[in-house]
């Protein structure tokens, strides 16, 4: 049976790397800081992590061992300290900073790069706007980590489609009624419908989330999404295109701009590293004697 396109099936077989990731601005930003080794690199979007993650397993289970996946942290936990495993099981890496453009907060960059889009912003003034803007967040991110916290309790285990052998409207029942999700989901509703537990969740997210603020880790930790778009509208002097194709121009040119100086975040270029050692790992000679 055919599980791939034939255009599709011709690129999985001579492209040395597949990489899926979950939107245009992870992929251009990638491809910038990864010079010259971008160009072993097919980067496709796949618009969600979850159709990354589904695609990942679907085609590496077909046997194209050449695709990973890179999906943001957001609010769940990144698999980073375990990469090396990763990447012989699902292959899909979980950043460890909440999504891609927390890696955009580079002071220095956005202050060379200001001066392509308006008048040259001072470093300091773009670090403490961007400071002061993840304290305005403070409760909006509670309640987004609150969500987050809620949604995961009651979806945990939640069954997947069965296997052809369901044959009639009793394997059906029986097939739901042993799930782990059917059993429990009644006493996880009824726990997170108590007013004071709800309560306590947004007092530990509120208190985690000040401790970010605190440390001085909420450059890794906050959305970067939001703080990045902020910058964005700070820096552009004016609205030339949509949003998301202003935030794609600035996002390229931090990363040519940290390709250039040498600055880009040192987790992505192990990665790059690490893929392109387990993709490449049958012809090695040919990528050293291209770096020479």
């Amino acid at each position: 049976m055919r599980t791939v396109s034939t255009e599709l099936e011709s690129l999985l077989l001579t492209a040395p790397v597949i990489l899926l990731v979950e939107d245009v601005l992870t992929k251009e930003y990638l491809i910038r800081i990864w010079q010259p080794d971008d160009k072993y690199f097919n980067i496709l979007v796949a618009y969600g992590r979850e159709s990354v993650r589904a695609v990942t397993h679907d085609l590496r289970t077909a046997g194209f061992r050449n695709v990973f996946g890179v999906i943001d942290r957001d609010f769940g936990t990144s698999n980073c300290d375990r990469w090396t495993q990763v990447l012989s099981n699902e292959a899909v890496f979980i950043l460890p900073v909440f999504e891609i453009e927390n890696y955009l907060l580079d002071w220095n960059a956005l202050n060379h790069v200001s001066n392509d889009f308006s008048h040259k912003r001072n470093t300091d003034v773009i670090c403490k706007r961007a400071l002061r803007f993840a304290k305005q967040l403070l409760w909006w991110f509670s309640c987004c980590r609150t969500i987050s916290t809620i949604r995961g309790h009651l979806v945990a285990d939640f069954p997947s489609f069965p296997g052809l052998d369901i044959r009639s409207r009793r394997a059906v029942l029986e097939f739901i009624e042993n799930q782990k999700w059917f059993r429990e989901i009644e006493s996880r509703v009824h726990t997170l419908i108590d007013r004071e537990k709800i309560r306590e969740l947004i007092d530990n997210s509120i208190e985690l989330t000040k401790g970010y603020l605190e440390s001085g880790t909420w450059k890794a930790e906050f959305s970067g999404k939001e703080i990045f778009r902020m910058l964005r509208g700070y820096l552009v002097n004016g609205k030339y295109a949509s949003p998301e194709e202003m935030d794609l121009d600035l996002a390229k040119k931090i990363g040519d701009y940290q390709y250039e100086q040498s600055s880009a975040p040192k987790k992505l270029l192990a990665l790059k590293r690490l893929i392109l050692q387990e993709a490449l790992a049958d012809s090695p000679s040919t990528i050293q004697e291209e770096q020479l």
